[in-house]
This record gives C-alpha cells, structure tokens and sequence, in this order.
C-alpha cells in the first residue's frame, strides 16, 4: 500500500515539478510526453475547478441538461455560424491589417498620417458600438446582410490592433538588415517582403495568436444585430426553456473548445518558426 502511495506521488510530482528552464535558455523539443504532461495537469485542474462550482450550484440549483440535448441541431447551426464569421474575419483583419501596418511606417507623411488615425479612432470605439455603426449607420445608406455587416465590422476593428503588432514587428527589426537587402541591390519592396517580413512574422506570432482568440470572443457581440450565432441561439434556448445556466455553459463550452483549438494551433507555429537571433 504504502509503495502505491509513493507512486501516486512520484507521478504527481513528474507532472507538477518539471523545470522550463530559463526564459533565455533553448526551448526543449516539443515531444508526447511533454504534451501529455501539460494536457494531464491542465485538465485535472480545469476539472477540479468546474466540479466545485457544479457541486455547489447543484445545491441550490437543479440542472435539465437533457432539454439542451433537445436543441443541438439550432445550437449546431449557431456554432457554424461563428466559425464563418470568425475564419472570414481572421482572413480580412490580416490582410487589412498587414497593409494598415506598413503603412503606419510609410515614408509617406500623408499615408502614414492616414493610417494613424484609422488606428487610433477604431480601437478607441467599443466594438459593439462599430457594429451597431456598421449596421444601422452604413446599412441605412448601403443595404447589407446581417453576416456581412458582421464581417465588416469585425474586420475593420481587429485590424487595428493586428496592424499595431505588425508595426511594432517590423520596427523590432534592426536596420542593419535593411541596409544588408539595399547592399544587395534589393529595392525598398523588395527588402520589405524577402527579409523584413518574413523575420517579423516569425515575431508577432505570439501576439498575433493572442489576437485570433480575441476575434472568436468579440464575434459573440455580433448578436446584437440579431446575427444568429451560437450566442444568440444560446439566448433564444434561455427564453424558451427557461435553461439559463445550462445555455451558458454550454456556450462558454464551445467557445473554450474553439479557443484552446486555435492557441494550440499557433504554439505549433511558434515551434515551427522560431525566432532567429
């Protein structure tokens, strides 16, 4: 008994007590056991927490899961919805804030002054506020579907901060490698796309994933304009049904599920593309 006991807790520590190493030490290889351990100690926690807090909402209130299961199919379609609007914004946001990003450091006084202002007006209004703008405002003048509308003003507030980072990326790259590309007889355009680029890209990685989790959760606000999503859906069961508690949490299930997906994605690319030195 006694030897089961210390095996349990040499498991335990195996998984809890590996080192990282230091933030300027090489990042061991990524391998199984490595991942296996995260995962173990990520779910156990998770799983701990969410059973206290079902343990103890349970005391007071009584759970109908089964009347969810009744409405998978709306709640199915809701989710496919979401993934649309985000994987159509995700592409949008890029590329409109890749260009609103270079041309924040445009040699160009007047684009570079453009782009400013874009920045700094859209990312100081609320985005329910911009898509209610886009909708209401806009569609008054120019009809528009519900989904577009959505897309629009997604994009056009994600890309703000996408074009942000991608400045902040491009200036952390020393001029030395610019000089190097112009010495090779590289035009301006060209030096930007063979070896600025492709270095400060490798850089904003981790920011950029913290960004397209951002854009899955900021779709949820797209709601408003009655946009049937997952969050509508989930709010249209509740009326229904009654099911408050139950709706959101199965809400805030997918959402987390779409979210871990999509940060695990972008680890694989940090991995992939590390940042030379």
């Amino acid at each position: 008994m006694l030897n089961i006991q210390r095996g349990i807790l040499n498991f335990l520590w195996s998984l809890v007590g590996t080192k990282s190493g230091e933030p300027w030490e090489p990042k061991p290889r990524f391998s199984l056991s490595i991942l296996t351990k995260r995962v173990v100690v990520a779910g156990v926690i998770t799983i701990g927490i969410f059973w206290i807090l079902y343990s103890g909402a349970s005391k007071s209130y009584l759970f109908h899961w089964r009347i969810l299961w009744e409405y998978r199919l709306p709640f199915w379609l809701g989710f496919l919805v979401t993934l649309k609007v985000s994987a159509v914004t995700l592409v949008f946001a890029i590329v409109v804030g890749v260009l609103i990003g270079m041309a924040r450091i445009s040699r160009f006084v007047l684009l570079s002054d453009l782009a400013f202002t874009y920045v700094e007006v859209i990312r100081n209004i609320p985005l329910l506020v911009i898509i209610m703008l886009i909708y209401y405002g806009v569609g008054a003048i120019v009809p528009m579907h519900r989904f577009l509308a959505s897309v629009v003003a997604l994009t056009f507030f994600e890309a703000s901060f996408i074009a942000e980072i991608v400045r902040a990326g491009i200036q952390s790259i020393s001029k030395g490698q610019t000089w190097a590309g112009r010495s090779l007889g590289f035009s301006s355009v060209q030096t930007m796309r063979y070896i600025i680029l492709p270095q400060a890209i490798r850089r904003i990685i981790p920011a950029l994933a913290g960004q397209f989790v951002t854009v899955i959760k900021d779709s949820s606000l797209v709601s408003v304009i009655s946009l049937v999503d997952i969050t509508l859906t989930g709010k249209q069961v509740m009326t229904t049904t009654m099911a408050a508690l139950e709706s959101i949490v199965f809400i805030a299930f997918f959402y987390f599920i779409i979210c871990v997906v999509l940060s695990m994605f972008t680890k694989y690319l940090e991995r992939r593309l590390p940042v030379g030195d």
